[in-house]
């Protein structure tokens, strides 16, 4: 009895609405029309589907971005923000004295974009290590290496950048880089001297040694070519440069017969933290350190 009911007062309601939409006023001019009843609802699909259409052209002509960013840090591993994305680094095989390591390689940087590393969602503070001759850095031109930092700023835009991220197995520090092309090592430069583009040019007197020296250090510090030649100091001019495997790569004029070693010192230089052991080396035609000396 109930659903007969229903059923007979359905067109009873439906005639009732009709009549009073009839006797309704017409909008006027100044109100806004109601998208929905501006055209039949044929035309609406249409429109729908032609709507469809533009915004499939749209997405076609937009540059693909890289599906490896994402809008909220996931809060889970090694984590690093660029400019208003983020990025999961992936994890690799630890390098030499490090508890972890992790990559990202082909990334987009654009300069003045500032960088944040986190770990499971904490910012974390990290060293930056690099050099004045080779690669794009987070903070090479406006901070000093030897201090840790929670922000940094690329400093030269790329289209294939390469970062690294170490965690340094004894002091638990985190380590980070960001090289311009994936052409090159950690650290920006090649492994072998030779490939220098600026290669030394000794003169009078002088004689061309080259280092590619493998050998761990702290977090904030270098190897440096210290001798005669500089007093016995660690000065930025004779640093060596680290590229990948911890291997310190370099080539210097130095006057031949000279007796020199390779110190550790502060990355800025300074007080000298540790010099190699054995005799003191002599310069000579040619010669290529390759070794620290136990």
């Amino acid at each position: 009895m109930k659903k007969r009911l229903l059923l007979t007062l359905l067109p009873l309601a439906f005639l009732v609405a009709a009549c009073s939409g009839a006797n309704k006023p017409a909008a006027s001019s100044s109100q806004t029309p109601n998208p929905s009843t501006s055209q039949p609802s044929g035309d609406t699909s249409s429109a729908a589907g032609d709507t469809s259409s533009a915004a499939g052209d749209d997405s076609s002509e937009a540059e693909p971005e890289d599906e490896r960013a994402y809008d909220a840090l996931k809060e889970e591993g090694v984590e690093v923000g660029i400019g208003s994305v983020y990025y999961t680094l992936e994890s690799q095989p630890a390098d030499p004295n490090m508890s972890a390591s992790y990559n990202l390689k082909g990334l987009s940087v654009t300069e003045g974009e500032k960088i944040k590393l986190y770990n499971d969602g904490t910012a974390v503070q990290a060293w930056a290590q690099a050099d004045s001759d080779n690669g794009i850095y987070p903070n090479y031109n406006e901070r000093p290496q030897s201090t840790k930092y929670e922000e940094f700023t690329v400093t030269e835009t790329s289209d294939e950048a390469d970062m690294y991220v170490h965690i340094s197995e004894s002091t638990g520090d985190f380590m980070i880089w960001l090289t311009p092309t994936n052409d090159g090592t950690e650290g920006g430069g090649e492994v072998d001297p030779g490939d220098d583009p600026t290669p030394v040019t000794p003169g009078e007197g002088e004689v061309a040694v080259s280092f590619a020296v493998p050998y761990g250090v702290d977090f904030g510090q270098a190897l440096f070519v210290s001798g005669a030649f500089n007093n016995w100091q660690a000065e930025v001019n004779y640093r060596l440069t680290w590229s990948d495997g911890d291997v310190w790569v370099g080539e210097f004029a130095l006057t031949e017969g000279t007796q020199f070693k390779v110190v550790v010192a502060p990355y800025d230089g300074g007080n000298i933290v540790r010099y190699e052991a054995g005799d003191n080396r002599v310069a000579s035609a040619d010669l290529q350190v390759t070794a620290w000396q136990e």
